[in-house]
């Protein structure tokens, strides 16, 4: 079984194996690009966003810097706000719903 499917079987994985690497190098790379952005960077924001989570809501915001894990193993939905230091620590599937705030506002 592949170590990706190990996780989401809830069953003891292996973190150093080389997909999982590389999976988790990209999301920190593109992670350390969208800390870079300005909030008036709406486009390149979404782009990053796009690339990072499997799949983010219309109407969501994040204030950067953010911290996540592996991003292609959450789902966040419509309408989400996340305040700075957003972390999220994805070895499972995460799924975020609609209409959901992190952070103080």
């Amino acid at each position: 079984m592949r170590e990706e499917k190990k996780i989401f079987a809830g069953v003891l994985f292996a973190p150093g194996d080389t997909s999982l690497r590389e999976i988790k190098l990209k999301t920190h790379n593109l992670c350390s690009e969208y800390n870079l952005t300005f909030e008036d960077e709406v486009e390149r924001r979404a782009k990053l966003i796009g690339e990072i989570f499997a799949s983010f809501g219309a109407g969501g915001f994040i204030q950067g810097p953010i911290f996540i894990h592996y991003g292609i193993h959450t789902t966040i939905g419509r309408n989400f706000f996340g305040n700075f230091n957003l972390t999220i620590q994805d070895d499972a599937r995460v799924q975020i719903g609609d209409h959901c705030s992190f952070g103080p506002m």
